[in-house]
């Protein structure tokens, strides 16, 4: 398995000029040029009154510009309708207004320019050949300027199909390359997952080192080193291999799933030198799936007292790293396979799994109304309630978005849900159907539930007009393209999971050391800008957290965690513009944008006192108050930088936890102010 170590920047596109749209106005403005000066120049003689061509001109004119802008809500049938209704009408006009001696008869370069621009080319040809017939009967008035006319229509429609025939090719290269894009901006994306995982068990492991690395997709008893932390980063030779055939640690992966290697006087071999404490403990951990992949090494610069400990969470941590190849094999196969498909189905070629769930369905119904669909929508299925959701829609009211359906209260929609099958409902016009939300110009649907083994991710249900119905075909190419788009659904799901593992800390689930980071760097800036007026901090760590792991054991250690996570948590609900997050082992952080000191410190004594109040750890035996010491402090009034403000809230933490403990300290109590 390949990844690439390189970062990415996304760069907004830059906005394309529409050159079709472009031209079509061009030609506009071109012939209008040419026919006043035709009308004052080259024929002073008028056969009809010029005005009303003018008139019928101008409003033809508009006619095709309004046409442009609403032409994509037909499909191609009806375009096609209307297209040929409008050629009856032009015809009768010319031929009423003096047939091919009327100006008129320019409207059928116009008409046969807009055909072509719409890229039905076939049927471009078919009214060029329809308007010389319609006109032969005055072949014998016909002039250069006529036959003109049609040398000028047919040189249109070629020139469009050469047109249309390179954009076809440019938009199967661009898609190409935005396919290639998207593997390399989901690389990225599992790149940095990878790294923050490191980093979390670096702080709970407190290694000094550790190391990821992955087999070689091209020399497979090679393992490349792909991600890495360390306290002593500049020491690591970032080009570190480990060869089965040939080093020790090689030799010991393919043995051992897991070994612990004393080195404490060997040189090891991914240092460039010797970190200064040396290094005398080392841990191997494969990482397999089917077969060996990957390796977890992790040094310590003391001896492990704790061996069923760190081999819990080292195991724990490969699990983790697996789930998330596991994610990466899943999005890098379902993006090449959509390269292939999209060949032979322009809708699939338009999802993108990166977009997320909302996206890929809001293209899937905008495409699906080539098939002479005329309404839609999808609903998404709710675990928590077994109910659906109705999340995107086409053809209905905007209000049915965000409607709840019961499976229990309609039968159509328990024999989908039940039997898993994809239905058609014909003959629907004269029934109640709820499902159709009172639309009266229905009269056939197709549903199709979107399942992917036991799980369901929600329903989809197309509609035709009256006089239209479902064939086979069309049957087979949705059900194709419905199987793609669950696959897509599958891994917009584990895509989103992913990024809620980049930011929030894996045992609390409140945001990590590096999110918060960035999110407090954002809020100061935001201050910077005066969109409000101060930024606090309140530090916080729980009291003698020590004591309940030795007592208790690691797990219920871990269980303290969570219980201050989830307290933290009910407080960023009560108080607007506020997060948390777990600064590092068992200490806390709690941000509140706008929140003066005075403010931060009665919400920080109110965390203290909640605590103290409710929270418990132990067993059935022995149960033992939870406690937190806080330290606060406030931008800019207190703190002049980033660093600043968590240096001073940490050293008031540190003289809370200095006097008694359980208590909250800043900068007011030295004021004398409380």
């Amino acid at each position: 398995m390949e990844i690439n170590k390189d970062q990415y920047v996304y760069q907004p596109k830059r906005k394309k000029i529409n050159f079709k749209i472009f031209l079509l106005y061009f030609t506009v403005f071109c012939w209008l040029v040419i026919f006043f000066i035709n009308l004052i120049g080259l024929y002073p003689k008028f056969i009809i009154n010029y005005l009303r061509d003018i008139f019928i001109f101008i409003i033809f004119f508009f006619v095709i510009l309004y046409f442009e802008k609403i032409k994509e809500q037909f499909g191609k049938k009806d375009l096609l309708r209307i297209f040929y209704l409008v050629f009856i009408i032009i015809i009768s006009v010319i031929n009423l207004s003096g047939g091919i001696k009327s100006y008129l008869k320019w409207i059928i370069v116009i008409f046969i320019f807009f055909i072509a621009y719409s890229g039905i080319l076939k049927h471009s040809l078919i009214f060029i050949l329809l308007s010389f017939l319609c006109l032969i009967k005055q072949i014998m008035y016909f002039t250069v300027d006529d036959y003109f006319i049609f040398i000028l229509s047919f040189f249109i429609t070629g020139f469009f199909y050469i047109v249309n025939l390179k954009l076809k090719k440019r938009e199967e290269k661009e898609i190409s390359i935005g396919i290639e894009k998207e593997i390399k901006d989901l690389k990225t994306q599992i790149y940095n997952l990878l790294f923050n995982y490191l980093k979390i068990y670096q702080s709970i492991l407190n290694p000094v080192s550790i190391l990821l690395l992955i087999r070689n997709y091209k020399q497979e008893e090679l393992f490349d080193l792909i991600t890495y932390t360390s306290k002593y980063t500049e020491f690591i030779n970032r080009n570190f291999k480990i060869d089965l055939n040939e080093d020790i640690l090689g030799a010991t992966l393919k043995k051992n799933d897991f070994f612990i290697m004393d080195v404490k006087y060997v040189n090891v071999p991914y240092y460039l030198e010797p970190p200064p404490q040396g290094i005398k403990k080392l841990v191997i951990k494969k990482i397999v799936k089917d077969k060996l992949i990957g390796a977890i090494i992790v040094d310590f610069e003391t001896d492990i007292t704790e061996v069923d400990y760190i081999k819990e969470k080292i195991t724990n941590l490969s699990e983790e790293i697996l789930d998330i190849l596991k994610i990466f094999e899943l999005g890098n196969y379902i993006v090449n396979k959509e390269k292939q498909i999209s060949k032979l189905y322009d809708i699939y070629e338009k999802l993108n799994i990166l977009e997320g769930k909302g996206k890929v369905m809001r293209h899937f119904l905008e495409e699906i109304k080539t098939f002479d669909i005329i309404s839609g929508y999808i609903a998404e299925f709710n675990y928590e309630n077994n109910k659906f959701t109705i999340s995107e829609n086409f053809g209905y009211q905007s209000s049915i978005t965000g409607r709840e359906l019961s499976i229990e209260e309609d039968e159509i929609l328990k024999y989908v849900y039940n039997s898993g099958k994809n239905i058609i409902v014909e003959n629907v016009l004269q029934k109640n159907i709820k499902l159709n939300f009172g639309r009266e110009n229905i009269d056939s649907f197709f549903m199709a539930v979107l399942r992917k083994k036991n799980l369901i991710y929600g329903f989809i249900k197309l509609d035709k007009k009256i006089g239209s119905n479902f064939n086979d075909f069309e049957i087979k190419t949705i059900e194709t393209i419905l199987a793609s788009i669950t696959i897509l659904f599958e891994n917009a799901e584990l895509y989103e999971r992913m990024i809620k593992q980049a930011t929030l800390d894996g045992l609390t689930q409140i945001l990590n050391h590096i999110t918060f980071e960035k999110k407090l760097r954002e809020s100061l800036e935001k201050c910077d800008k005066r969109e409000f007026a101060c930024v606090s901090v309140i530090i916080s760590d729980i009291d003698n957290f020590k004591n309940f792991n030795d007592a208790f054991g690691h797990q219920e250690g871990d269980g303290v965690l969570k219980k201050v996570a989830d307290t933290l948590k009910k407080f960023e609900k009560k108080y607007e513009r506020t997060y948390a997050a777990r600064y590092g082992g068992e200490e806390f952080i709690f941000v509140l944008e706008n929140y003066d000191i005075i403010s931060a410190n009665k919400i920080a004594e109110e965390i203290r006192s909640f605590c103290e109040k409710n929270l418990e750890g132990g067993n059935e035996k022995e149960k033992r108050k939870i406690t937190l010491s806080l330290g606060v402090c406030t931008y800019p009034d207190y703190a002049k930088t980033m660093r600043d403000l968590i240096k001073n809230a940490d050293e008031y933490l540190y003289l809370a936890k200095k006097q008694s403990k359980n208590r909250v300290k800043s900068i007011l109590d030295d004021k004398g102010i409380i």
